[in-house]
């Protein structure tokens, strides 16, 4: 995985996340003094749009994430780190899924279900990978630190 690549994707996940969020509190936890209106903060709206445009490039960038990062890690016998990246993948999924379904489903209580999927799924998504990318950079510190010994000794 390049560091372009790790950048985009983190870049895109924070959107998603962060728009996904505000457009829920948005909705859901404001209320609007005018009875005739559409939405209840002027945000709102850009909110979703934001959300709506990124989260395609999100999966996108994930595919390629799979073929470059998450396929090469599954063949090394290290196993640190895996089950976040694992989880985070399939939250994809599922926020994939359940964000289709929201868009297409005429059926209330389907509706519903997919709300609360997405919702969940989305929350998941944004834990694991936070706890994902602090783990990493974590492991990178003290690989770099373990580096940084070797050479010192060897140069001594």
């Amino acid at each position: 995985m390049t560091t372009c690549e790790r950048r985009i994707f983190n870049a895109l996940a924070f959107i998603v996340s962060i728009t996904g969020f505000a457009y829920l509190v948005m909705k859901y936890a404001m209320e609007t003094d005018d009875p005739f209106a559409l939405v209840n903060h002027p945000f709102q709206p850009y909110a979703l749009d934001l959300h709506l445009l990124a989260a395609p490039f999100l999966l996108f960038v994930s595919g390629m994430l799979v073929r470059g990062h998450i396929r090469p890690k599954l063949k090394q016998a290290n196993r640190g780190n895996r089950k976040s990246g694992l989880i985070t993948l399939w939250m994809i999924a599922a926020m994939s899924v359940s964000g289709y379904l929201l868009q297409v489903v005429t059926n209330e209580t389907l509706y519903q279900v997919s709300l609360a999927l997405h919702l969940v799924s989305g929350t998941l998504f944004a834990a694991f990978f936070l706890g994902h990318v602090i783990r990493s950079i974590r492991l990178r510190r003290t690989g770099k630190a373990g580096l940084r010994e070797v050479e010192k000794k060897l140069a001594a």
